[in-house]
């Protein structure tokens, strides 16, 4: 754990230093850090790096939003909060919510990650095995009050039927008081709260966790909450998908066998699991040493290895047989994948022991979507019952192997075939069919479950289904890239001609090329040696000319920047942006959105630049132009157009989006630094939206020029957008 910890700390620093922004010394001054406190987790506790690696992500993206540079400091579950009430820290990450802290301590509204709920002994305490609950039976439990984590323990000993001695402490201090001297035997407590002289022994459940503030710093807290709900509305999807991730990640790290269970696996005779046909590189099997390799023995050894259930592989070539020894008892289970099929609804089905990826592959042309005839490789028929009922109407043309998958796909014209992802990795099997290539926007994932023979009851389910859960994804990853980077190439000459006859045709005739070659030189090596010459000559003359040409390319690149660039601020000039704005207004934006051009001045800015000097006008257009970087998007643009006024354009955007970059500009433009004997900086905004408000550069640098008029008009320090012409 102490190896993750490390990780999770070098990459935490790596993504701070990402996320601030290239500035000055005297800028960075200017715009102080954030102080973030980050709790570093137990030695002992699980790999939660998943659920690091989620919040500190999800903080960092947050950042674009807010504007805010940030410095984290890690520290302890015990200087967590001293350090905050002490104001050595501005925010505490990550914080799960304490009554007891109310009201001097405020959290976000929004959850920012999970936690885990566990159990923890004292160092050096081995009567109690995570792997069997049965050892807890009637310990003492300590538990802070008032805490909902408590839950997590009601439903766990409910499940598993545990007589648990539960006391109750005010604070986490006192409760680890009575742990360190002998008065409880366990402690209940979340991952980042638990001291460090605790030993973690199993989780429970997880908990969301949230961001902490002294109560005196909530607006900070709103600023993260509506940062979320803009970042949520912007990019809906970011959420989801590392949330999903890190439940995927924790999930096995809560599931337990109950100690009923636990018995039944010890006194469990091996299960036969049966495995049938080649299947490279899920399945292989030597004839003359008849044992069994592959992902999916891997797979079953890692199940055994954590659950305890034993597994006895046996090898069968056909999966008609293997389905008959589980009927007449001569196997418990095999790998299988379940369609409500009529011939297999006497077995049960456990959850998915493993999903295996497929990819379609179509000749290049655009109506590939359009699927008719569906080629694919048959290994057993609940695959092609599966594919019939991803793809009721296609037509399936069975093939025994990939490769005569593909060469069928070919020569009878059909319109895509399905080719295992790793098998696609492994083999490279499409090199020989220049016409064919994997559709980047449509792949089949197909489940392989245990399938249960008739003579077990339920129960027998149950337990796998658990142990399958408990069985970490990491692990499967990393058995899946064992097998994909140390998988021996099969460089049979029947392999080579069936999968490379291309390659082989080109080396047959490379070999009868160098022999021609070979006996034409010795023939004529003087009259080679004479043009070898001349043409080295031509060469070094045509390098000449190319580096010339090459070199005139670099100056006429440079000069055009240069031309191009206000050297102040370096933001594009007057000239760039013209040129930009011509080629944006030349595409119409997306259905739904519009292109919008903005004039943006400094109120006030002469009367600073008189008071304070020239120098102190240069670093707030500097600063002012930090400011457009960091809230405008890659693709859009910005522009000093001389003196304190300013020029973006924004591609494909919202009417409301351009009215919402406008407000952070302006509340940017007024926490720039100023002394108390010179006026507050502010901005004056005009906007005008493409294609209302006209359809060129000239129409619209108008109407944005009218409209900043207005906001002058009214006072200075706002935005208006123009008036629909």
């Amino acid at each position: 754990m102490r190896r993750f910890s490390r990780l999770f700390l070098c990459l935490t620093c790596l993504l701070a230093c990402l996320a601030m922004p290239g500035t000055s010394a005297a800028e960075d001054s200017m715009r102080p850090a954030l102080r973030i406190g980050c709790i570093l987790p137990s030695s002992t506790t699980p790999d939660i790096f998943a659920s690091r690696r989620y919040y500190t992500i999800f903080i960092d993206e947050l950042t674009k939003y807010t504007g805010w540079d940030y410095r984290p400091i890690y520290l302890s579950s015990e200087e967590a909060f001293p350090m905050l009430e002490s104001g050595e820290i501005d925010l505490l990450m990550p914080a799960e919510k304490n009554e007891n802290r109310l009201p001097r301590i405020s959290y976000t509204n929004s959850q920012f990650g999970l936690d885990i709920i566990g159990l923890f002994t004292r160092p050096g305490d081995s009567r109690f095995n995570a792997n069997d609950l049965g050892t807890l039976q009637g310990v003492s439990i300590g538990l802070i009050e008032n805490r909902q984590a408590n839950n997590a323990l009601d439903a766990f000993q409910q499940t598993n039927n545990l007589a648990l001695d539960r006391h109750y402490y005010p604070t986490t201090e006192s409760m680890m008081a009575a742990l360190a001297s002998n008065e409880i035997d366990l402690v209940l407590d979340t991952a980042t709260n638990i001291r460090h002289n605790a030993h973690y022994l199993l989780s429970l459940d997880t908990c969301p966790v949230h961001i902490a503030a002294l109560a005196t710093s909530q607006e900070r807290l709103r600023a993260i909450d509506d940062a979320a709900i803009i970042m949520l509305d912007e990019n809906s999807l970011f959420h989801s998908h590392q949330y999903d991730f890190l439940h995927s990640q924790l999930e096995s790290e809560t599931t337990h066998f109950t100690p009923e269970e636990t018995k039944a696996i010890r006194e469990m005779a091996p299960l036969k699991i049966v495995l049938f046909g080649e299947h490279i590189p899920y399945i292989h099997y030597d004839k003359e040493s008849k044992e069994m390799t592959g992902i999916y023995l891997d797979i079953l050894a890692a199940l055994e290895k954590d659950s305890g259930i034993p597994f006895q592989p046996v090898y069968t070539y056909s999966y008609d047989e293997a389905q008959q020894m589980l009927r007449d008892g001569r196997a418990d289970l095999m790998l299988d994948i379940y369609t409500n099929a009529r011939e297999t609804r006497d077995f049960t089905f456990t959850a998915p022991l493993y999903i295996e990826k497929f990819s379609f592959v179509a000749p290049n042309r655009p109506d590939w979507q359009d699927i008719s005839q569906l080629v694919i490789p048959t290994m057993y028929p609940s695959f092609r019952h599966f594919v019939e009922k991803m793809l009721p109407q296609a037509q399936i043309i069975a093939q025994p192997t990939a490769i005569t998958a593909l060469n069928a796909l070919v020569k009878e014209n059909a319109d895509a075939a399905i080719i295992d992802n790793l098998h696609l990795q492994m083999e490279r099997p499409l090199i020989p069919y220049p016409e064919l290539s994997v559709v980047p926007t449509a792949s089949l994932k197909i489940p392989i479950s245990l399938a249960i023979a008739p003579h077990h009851s339920r129960d027998l389910q149950g337990l796998l289904d658990k142990a399958i859960l408990r069985l970490h994804p990491q692990q499967v990853e990393q058995i899946i890239l064992h097998h994909t980077m140390n998988e021996t190439p099969r460089f049979t000459l029947s392999h080579i001609l069936h999968y490379y006859p291309l390659q082989c045709g080109i080396g047959f005739g490379m070999i009868l090329l160098l022999l021609a070659l070979l006996t034409f030189f010795y023939h004529h090596n003087k009259q080679i040696k004479r043009e070898q010459r001349k043409l080295e000559d031509r060469n070094i003359v045509l390098l000449d000319a190319i580096e010339s040409i090459q070199i005139a390319n670099d100056d006429r690149d440079n000069y055009k920047q240069m031309a191009e660039t206000d050297p102040l601020t370096g933001l594009l000039n007057k000239d760039g942006i013209q040129q930009e704005a011509k080629l944006l207004f030349l595409e119409p934006p997306a259905k739904g959105r519009c292109h919008a051009l903005v004039i943006t001045d400094l109120d006030h800015f002469k009367e600073a630049n008189d008071i304070a000097g020239h120098q102190f006008g240069d670093t707030v257009l500097k600063e002012y132009a930090a400011i457009l970087k960091s809230i405008l998007r890659e693709e859009d643009k910005a522009a000093r157009f001389g003196g304190d006024e300013f020029i973006v354009l924004l591609q494909n955007v919202r009417p409301k989006d351009a009215a919402h970059i406008a407000e952070r500009i302006n509340k940017a433009t007024r926490e720039i630094p100023h002394s108390e004997d010179q006026p507050g900086i502010s901005a004056s905004i005009g906007i005008a939206l493409f294609p209302d408000h006209g359809r060129n550069y000239d129409t619209l640098f108008r109407a944005a020029d009218h409209a900043l008029y207005c906001v002058k008009k009214d006072g200075r320090d706002g935005y208006s957008i123009a008036q629909r012409i």
